[in-house]
């Protein structure tokens, strides 16, 4: 519990991330970002404690022609993690907003984390799942801002990279060639191919530890797509634990709900 409101931000700091809207001396950064905005907040961002909220949310790597229109300005890649929202609302838009929600940290937080936290009228940021409703209820959706804003800062673990500059047309690019770390792809299993695999752990570790933990823990999950049994022994000698397996919610019709839901893996059977 110390640890989690240690790590709870000030709303200076948020005020201040490289990818808040707008930034005195540089151009606001709206929900579509050229690439010359997106070069002017990574050079901003050098050097700067929150550049992981750029990383995390797009990248450079992943080069979109709006509509196939070569002459109009090159776009920068959304993360899946970084999901849309009516009206261009943006990633920091969302997080400021569940961030205003909690007004008392100190009684927020053990709350949430005891499972019994209070829930507010808000779309998110997509990662408390329990906001989506069926298709018939015409109910609110209701979030846990402490989780949002949590799962938010959990994305300075993985960066949005790509494989290079790949070009693509909107509508008929390969959405899966940019990707944020841990993310796989079963083609035998579309159109729930797409999911994240990732580990929980019981060490302290520091940013390159966590760099290195997830490098031996991707080349596992490889393996195991490929059919072979990862056992809880090979886990337990890297301090892991226990895996998740997070899928993204399909969308139905016009709906334009976005979510993510975890399911904790058993990892001693084959996929």
């Amino acid at each position: 519990m110390s640890a989690a409101m240690n790590a709870w931000p000030h709303v200076e700091r948020l005020s201040a991330m490289p990818i808040a809207r707008r930034i005195e001396g540089l151009r606001d950064m709206e929900r579509t970002v050229s690439l010359d905005v997106f070069q002017e907040r990574a050079e901003f961002s050098r050097g700067h404690d929150d550049s992981w909220s750029l990383s995390s949310s797009i990248t450079d790597l992943f080069v979109d022609y709006p509509d196939g229109k070569t002459s109009r300005a090159n776009r920068a890649k959304h993360a899946d993690l970084d999901p849309a929202a009516p009206r261009g609302t943006t990633l920091h838009d969302r997080v400021m907003k569940c961030f205003k929600e909690v007004r008392s940290p100190s009684d927020a937080l053990p709350a949430t984390l005891g499972g019994h936290g209070s829930r507010t009228k808000a779309d998110g940021l997509g990662f408390d799942a329990s906001r989506i409703s069926g298709l018939a209820d015409s109910s609110h959706k209701m979030v846990d801002p402490v989780i949002e804003v949590l799962a938010f800062f959990g994305l300075r673990i993985l960066p949005m990279r790509g494989a290079g500059i790949e070009v693509g047309r909107s509508g008929t690019s390969n959405r899966f060639a940019a990707r944020q770390r841990c993310w796989h792809f079963d083609t035998s299993q579309q159109p729930q191919g797409q999911h994240m695999v990732w580990p929980a752990w019981r060490q302290s570790l520091d940013d390159p530890g966590v760099d290195a933990l997830l490098d031996q823990w991707s080349r596992l999950i490889e393996r195991s797509a490929r059919g072979r049994r990862v056992s809880r022994a090979e886990m337990s000698r890297l301090g892991i634990h226990a895996g998740w397996q997070t899928r993204c919610y399909i969308k139905r019709g016009d709906e334009r709900t976005v979510g993510f839901a975890s399911a904790r893996m058993d990892l001693d059977a084959r996929p």
